[in-house]
């Protein structure tokens, strides 16, 4: 989806980069952006991860829809029905995707208004164009109405199969407005000093215990699941290192809804939702009555109202934001093995299609030589377990290196020659009490050496023997070995990101200016700005990253460090298509520039 996603991007801004090469090294520049392979996000599955390619396919086809407004409907309508999918997808895994409506809404109002004034013609002209402008600006309108479409649709399923019209409890329903009116309630000014002091800084407490308890007094609904809700906040707070009764940031949010569960009102949706309903016009009731006093202004139910000070807070943080971006800062790939019980790796594994994600399953592995030295004598073995079982044959193979090495000494030992061997065996490790048993060809025990890893080699009359390596393994352990190759090759490519990211930033800029200075130079010779279209896109990408930079500085601000690549993965697709579209219409643009000229001069001047 995210290779798709770089070449619906590429295509979408063919309109203005005309040299194919140059397309492909921004297809290039996108393709191998790190965060889809980067550990916290392409590397988990997560939606941060796959946020990627939804960004550059709603970017794309819109940024598609304004370079072809005059386009015919059947070449429009596949940018757009393909935005609205992206858009719908987009919208229904980050529920913390505002800052991505300004840009949607804009670039599909100046997209209607460059249309229409590009068709403003006398008043027969419009008339007899009227049909066809009404069908262009109804395919531009599309992604937004097949985006809520689909959450229209979404709303009726959950309707139909759960009772209530509510898509994620988080930004909407009645827990979302109960969320918001406890972070709205003024806590003790004594406890508060305390927690937003230097100290306790970085745990981002906002909603107190206590203050659920003011909740509680106001509430007699939510009293009735006081002592549940009381009993998850302690066992939230008791998995942190800080055990003080104040869950960690938001926790104390989950924690509400487990003690809400434990209550008994999670039965079914209608009766949840109206569970909080009820204290929500109670809590509600507290505001307008005075019983609580709010704090600041509530912008959404995911984060602590804007107070005094944090706006300030928001915007110094932002130069922080901002190079953390360009400078693909905390970046890495890693040979991680997978964590949880066995049986739900498993259901990620077949989710995957692949032996991505191993269960912990103990091996026990080895590998040597061993031979008799009669060469009469024909060796078999195999792995038996404590019992005297069998467990496994141990078949022999070539051992030419050890024939030669013995052969080098004088020493000619035929069987050395099929002497080596190997052996792979799960469920058992070196307390196991394997052992390995060779049997000569009447079937009789040989010799008989315990994998306890406490012999490692021997010789004597009849017999010679080395334990090359023996040890314990798991298949994660394994599994990480094979995949360290492939993660030292993408964290080369990234080390290359981290370099080469500030020179393009800043020829991006520039090439920002330069589309800045031709348009002011075509305006102010009443010409058309042909810089125009390029302009616009790389002022709504750069407007949207400073936008999603803002609403991160905001939740690092009040609600939880946010400054990190894993919440901060849009920006870096946003970045890069900046960059992108900035750095190859400047080369373009130049080129052209440089034609134009040798075209227009003498070949005398060029040594021709």
């Amino acid at each position: 989806l995210y290779c798709f996603a770089c070449l619906v991007f590429a295509a979408a801004i063919r309109p203005k980069i005309k040299r194919r090469w140059l397309l492909v090294a921004c297809l290039v520049l996108l393709l191998f952006n790190p965060i889809p392979y980067a550990l916290q996000t392409g590397q988990r599955v997560y939606r941060n991860g796959f946020s990627q390619w939804q960004l550059l396919m709603i970017f794309g086809c819109l940024i598609a829809l304004f370079l072809r407004r005059n386009n015919n409907w059947k070449s429009l309508l596949k940018w757009a029905i393909l935005g609205g999918g992206a858009l719908s997808a987009f919208l229904h895994t980050r529920e913390d995707g505002v800052w991505i409506y300004p840009f949607v809404l804009v670039a599909t109002v100046v997209t209607i208004v460059v249309y229409l004034l590009e068709k403003r013609r006398s008043r027969e002209q419009i008339f007899q164009e009227k049909k066809h402008s009404r069908g262009q600006i109804v395919l531009f309108l599309l992604p937004l109405v097949l985006a809520l479409l689909a959450s229209g649709v979404v709303a009726a399923m959950n309707y139909a199969y759960y009772g209530a019209p509510v898509v994620n409890d988080r930004d909407g329903g009645n827990y979302a407005k109960v969320m918001q009116d406890l972070y709205l309630i003024t806590p003790d000014a004594e406890e508060d000093a305390l927690y937003q002091s230097e100290e306790y800084q970085d745990l981002y407490y906002n909603i107190y215990a206590s203050t659920v308890e003011k909740a509680f007094a106001v509430s007699p609904t939510l009293q009735s699941a006081a002592q549940p809700i009381r009993d998850a906040i302690a066992m939230w707070d008791s998995a942190e290192d800080l055990k003080d009764g104040e869950p960690f940031a938001d926790h104390i949010l989950f924690a509400i809804r487990d003690g809400v569960r434990g209550a008994g009102y999670y039965q079914s949706l209608p009766e949840t939702e109206a569970f909080y309903g009820r204290v929500h016009q109670e809590l509600q009731t507290a505001f307008k009555d005075g019983t609580l006093e709010k704090r600041g202004i509530s912008l959404t139910a995911m984060a602590a109202p804007v107070q005094k000070g944090d706006l300030e807070k928001t915007f110094s943080l932002l130069p922080d934001a901002l190079r953390t971006v360009i400078g693909f800062e905390g970046i890495s790939s890693g040979a991680v093995p997978a964590t949880g019980s066995p049986s739900r790796i498993e259901t990620f594994r077949l989710m995957a299609g692949g032996d991505y994600y191993v269960a912990s399953v103990n091996k026990l592995t080895g590998s040597g030589w061993a031979f008799a030295k009669d060469n009469d004598t024909h060796l078999t073995a195999g792995l038996y377990d404590a019992t005297g079982t069998k467990i496994a044959d141990v078949p022999f193979v070539s051992g030419k290196d050890v024939y030669e090495c013995m052969v080098s000494q004088g020493l000619d030992y035929q069987n050395a020659e099929m002497c080596r061997f190997s052996f792979s065996i799960e469920g058992y490790d070196l307390t196991s009490g394997v052992t390995l048993r060779f049997m000569d060809e009447n079937g009789q025990v040989f010799r008989e050496l315990p994998m306890d890893g406490s012999v490692t080699g021997g010789v004597d009359e009849v017999f010679h023997y080395a334990i090359d390596a023996l040890q314990t393994e798991s298949d994660q352990a394994l599994a990480t070995k094979f995949y360290t190759h492939f993660v030292g090759r993408a964290n080369a490519v990234t080390d290359a990101y981290k370099k080469i990211s500030p020179l393009l930033s800043l020829l991006a800029c520039l090439a920002y200016v330069g589309a800045t200075v031709l348009m002011i130079r075509d305006v102010r010779r009443k010409q058309i700005p042909e810089s125009l279209p390029v302009w616009l896109l790389l002022t709504g990408l750069a407007l949207s990253l400073v936008l999603l930079l803002l609403c991160m500085c905001f939740m690092t601000a009040t609600t939880f460090y946010s400054l990190f690549y894993l919440y901060l993965a849009p920006a870096y697709a946003l970045h890069l298509m900046f960059c992108g579209v900035a750095i190859f219409w400047g080369i373009d643009v130049l080129l052209d520039l440089r034609k134009h000229r040798e075209q227009s001069l003498p070949k005398e001047e060029y040594g021709i």
